[in-house]
């Protein structure tokens, strides 16, 4: 029994090290500036579950590098990668329904996701609920809490 989890430990080690060279590789790429290699990389990690891949993808595809921009495909990225709780696909998913960008613009929602990567401590996101609690943005207006939030973020 103890070498059967002994298999089972090793083979997630190596199915992380193969998606940790994936996306290596794809980081690498993107230095380069060769982002459709970038994008091969990362869509068999993403594919696989990871979830930074899943929100570099997105970027990829939110800004049209290596890819036809597409803010739906971008919004797909980000949402898997959010739902699993990856604080910068929470923001970026955030964003994506601030502005309107793939979908209709929706204030709770992206109130909604800037919370859930603000408690993560993702500083962009304690900035930009400072920014919706300043301009009642998907929450009640109060400037005292929007200046907490700021001060959070500042203070990184």
């Amino acid at each position: 029994m103890k070498t059967i989890a002994s298999l089972w430990v090793l083979l997630a080690l190596l199915i992380s090290s193969a998606a940790q060279a994936d996306i290596g590789a794809a980081m690498k790429a993107i230095e380069r500036g060769h982002y459709a290699t970038a994008e091969r990389a990362l869509r068999k990690s993403a594919e696989k579950g990871d979830l930074r891949a899943q929100n570099n993808l997105g970027y990829l595809y939110e800004h049209g590098l290596g890819v036809a921009q597409s803010d739906a495909e971008a919004l797909s990225w980000y949402s898997r990668a959010a739902e699993a709780g990856l604080p910068e696909a929470q923001h970026n998913l955030a964003t994506l329904y601030h502005h309107g960008r793939g979908v209709s613009r929706n204030h709770d929602l992206a109130y909604k996701w800037f919370t859930s990567a603000a408690n993560a401590g993702y500083t962009e996101a304690e900035y930009m609920l400072g920014e919706s609690y300043r301009a009642a943005l998907g929450v009640k207006k109060d400037g005292a809490v929007a200046l907490s939030w700021y001060l959070k973020a500042a203070r990184k």
